[in-house]
Parts: structure tokens; sequence; C-alpha cells
């Protein structure tokens, strides 16, 4: 009886540690998401200082590869291919906030960036390394780049078609009505749905406290 007791434990305790995984990826994506909509925030806001910080992270994540090429052995092809990649990610920050989706810079910097994950990949997948430093080096040198990038899209928006053209950027401080970005947008869409699911309960304990 005892040692039915000890059989069957283990497999509740499984039930609750997966439940528990999950739980603990909902956080996560939770916390993802107030840092993107925080990041999104100071993007719309910063401008120029976003353009610099993208720009200097550039240089560094280009010498980064170098010194893993030249101290570590990194192979050569997959290496020059996430220079180049970070060249055309560098192009793209002439006409910044604006990107144009049919540039030849963003066509190039799009091809690249697919070339240069599948030579990682590829590579990482033949010789071992730990998986924290493949997420580490993944995260510095391939992702970093395009996800600034990815939260600088909303920038794009910042400008209707009211007269300007992309030489004659607005001043963005002077009293112009804020445009909604893409990140931005999703977020409070998300806040919305919430809302209606779980409306809040604070106004209607306002209400009553009132009414006593």
């Amino acid at each position: 009886f005892e040692s039915a007791n000890r059989i069957k434990m283990p497999t509740f305790l499984t039930l609750v540690v997966y439940a528990a995984g999950y739980l603990f990826l909902v956080f996560v994506a939770v916390c993802l998401a107030c840092g993107l909509y925080y990041l999104a925030e100071l993007v719309e806001e910063y401008t120029s200082l976003t353009k610099k910080i993208i720009k200097y992270s550039i240089g560094a994540v280009v010498v980064v590869h170098t010194l893993l090429w030249i101290i570590d052995g990194f192979p050569f092809l997959p290496t020059v291919t996430g220079i180049l990649a970070h060249v055309c990610y560098f192009r793209l920050l002439k006409e910044f906030p604006f990107i144009s989706l049919t540039a030849p810079s963003f066509l190039g910097s799009i091809a690249l960036m697919v070339l240069d994950h599948y030579l990682w990949f590829r590579y990482f997948g033949r010789v071992y390394y730990k998986p924290t430093h493949v997420l580490g080096f993944f995260l510095l040198c391939v992702w970093l780049i395009p996800f600034g990038f990815f939260i600088s899209l909303s920038v794009n928006e910042n400008v209707l078609p009211m007269g300007h053209t992309r030489g004659e950027l607005p001043d963005l401080d002077a009293g112009r009505k804020r445009q909604v970005n893409r990140v931005l947008a999703l977020f409070n869409w998300i806040k919305r749905k919430r809302a209606d699911v779980l409306p809040s309960s604070i106004p209607q304990y306002g209400k009553s406290a009132h009414l006593s």
C-alpha cells in the first residue's frame, strides 16, 4: 500500500510542475508585454536618441562578430554574413525613422537576416555549445538590431500625408497630435479586451461608498 502511494505521488507532482511552468510562462509574457509597451513609448518620444542607440549598437555588434571570429574561431561565412546584415541595417538609418518596405536596403536587410539565421542555426546545430551560450549569442548578435527596428516601426506613422515630405519632418514636440503606433495599438487593444473580460470593481466600490 505504501509503495502504491509512492508510485502515484510523482504523477500528481508532475501535473503540478507542468501547471506551474505554464503559469510562469504567462507571467513572463505579461512582463515582456509591459517592457515592450514601455520601450515603444520611449522610442516614440525620443526618436533621435533611438537612432543614436541603434547606430552605436550596430557598431558594437560588428566588433563582437570580429572578435568572435579572431579569438574563438567562429566560421568565416556566417561571420561575414552577419556583418553584411548589420551594414544593411546601418543603411536603414539614413532615412530613419522612415522605413520604406520596398527600398533595396530594406529588402536586402531582410534577405541577409534570413540567411544569417540559417547559417548560424546550421553552425550551432553541428557544433555543440551550451544553450545559454547560444541564446546569448543570438540575443546580442542576431536579434538585437532587428528588434530595435521592430520597436521603431511606429515612428513611420508620426507624419501623416499633410503636405510634408520626408525631408520636412514637422516638429514632433510642438503640440502635434500624438499618433498611435502599431506596437502601442496592439497593447491598447489587449488592455481593452482585458477590461471587457475582467471589468474593474474600483468604480463600483467608489460609487457604493459615495451612496452610503
